[in-house]
């Protein structure tokens, strides 16, 4: 017996702007509903409090079936390489639990990110392993 967690490769990429809606798969639609710079108040041990960027999206199953978003990955990547730090400082909310068909569900999503660095940012969501990504490319004022 293994304890060995077979990996699941990543899923193609869909980029997009900031302002647009990726289609990532099987009438399953993402976008930023709104992308804010808050002030981030360290909630948790080992957490820091500073400038952030709070991403609200929204997952839309226009499939014939529920999917479950209890495993969305979200990424923030910085115009020169360095990963966004992500937070759970309010207004952090992750997704969870199934989104039935025609139906929509928001989660929001923090990095902190220095005021001076908010520029040609790559934002990731993923809302199951190996399946396509939205990638989403802009500026956060």
């Amino acid at each position: 017996m293994s304890d060995e967690i077979a990996s699941v490769p990543p899923g193609p990429l869909v980029a997009v702007s900031l302002d647009a809606t990726a289609d990532v798969q099987n009438n399953i639609t993402i976008n930023v509903q709104k992308a804010s710079a808050i002030d981030a108040k360290a909630e948790t041990p080992g957490e820091i409090s500073g400038p952030a960027i709070a991403f609200t999206v929204s997952i839309h199953n226009g499939s014939k079936s529920p999917i479950n978003v209890d495993s969305v990955v979200a990424t923030l990547l910085q115009k020169d390489g360095n990963l966004g730090m992500p937070t759970t400082s309010d207004p952090y909310h992750a997704f969870s639990g199934d989104i039935a068909p025609d139906a929509t569900d928001q989660g929001t999503y923090v990095f902190l990110v220095p005021i001076g660095d908010r520029q040609g940012l790559n934002f990731t969501v993923e809302y199951l392993a190996g399946s396509a990504r939205a990638q989403f490319t802009g500026d956060v004022p």
